[in-house]
């Protein structure tokens, strides 16, 4: 606890809903934090802030200092299965390790759940996509697998599945073998209803694709 209160004052949330200087800013760190290959393009999130998607609740958050935007994340809830997918978080290299990773990550789920249930969402916990520990290339790669594993499982996650596969994003992409993650709020899940829905509202693919039947079943 003296770690945690020897840092700088959290950062503050704030939803973002329209493309001004604060988007246009979490954009620039969200760009630069991720290689082209691993992230949507700009136009993914001014669609989804102008779309409305009766399945899921997206919740783009800039994450701040002051009036200063250091920081993005992301987030989309399931209305059938009561999850929430956190899809990224990027912080300013220079705010990077000022604050604690672990509290920044509980406020902006708890943000998340309660702008969530104010929509009519039942928040049963939340997903996360993580590196899988045997597709490590290199002892460095391992190492940061490994601490990234033990950081979700220091949050209570557990593995949904390692046959988690996420699929090309655009067609000169390669799909992604994952660890599909979940840090439950209670015991009202489904692990395969949560696979499944993970599939269909955020990919477009039901239950009869190879990748949700091999995720399903444990087939790698």
């Amino acid at each position: 606890m003296a770690d945690i209160a020897n840092r700088r004052t959290m950062p503050s949330l704030e939803l973002l809903q329209d493309q001004g200087a604060d988007f246009d800013e979490a954009m620039r760190i969200y760009e630069s934090a991720f290689p082209v290959d691993e992230r949507e393009p700009r136009d993914y999130f001014i669609r989804l802030m102008l779309e409305i998607r009766p399945e899921v609740q997206p919740l783009t958050w800039a994450i701040k200092d002051g009036a200063e935007v250091i920081g993005m994340a992301h987030l989309v809830g399931n209305r059938k299965t009561g999850a929430l997918f956190f899809v990224y978080v990027a912080i300013r290299p220079d705010f990077r390790g000022r604050f604690s990773a672990k509290l920044l990550m509980r406020q902006i789920v708890d943000r998340s759940v309660q702008l969530c249930a104010e929509t009519g969402i039942r928040p049963t916990g939340v997903i996360f996509e993580v590196e899988r520990i045997e597709d490590a290339k290199y002892d460095q790669e391992l190492s940061f697998r490994k601490k990234r594993l033990a950081f979700f499982h220091s949050l209570g996650a557990v593995v949904l599945t390692r046959c988690y596969v996420q699929p090309a994003l655009t067609p000169d992409r390669a799909p992604v073998p994952l660890n599909l993650m979940f840090v439950p709020f209670n015991s009202d899940w489904n692990r395969d209803e949560l696979i499944v829905e993970m599939y269909r509202s955020v990919f477009g693919l039901d239950e009869t694709h190879p990748y949700v039947i091999s995720s399903i079943s444990e087939a790698c």
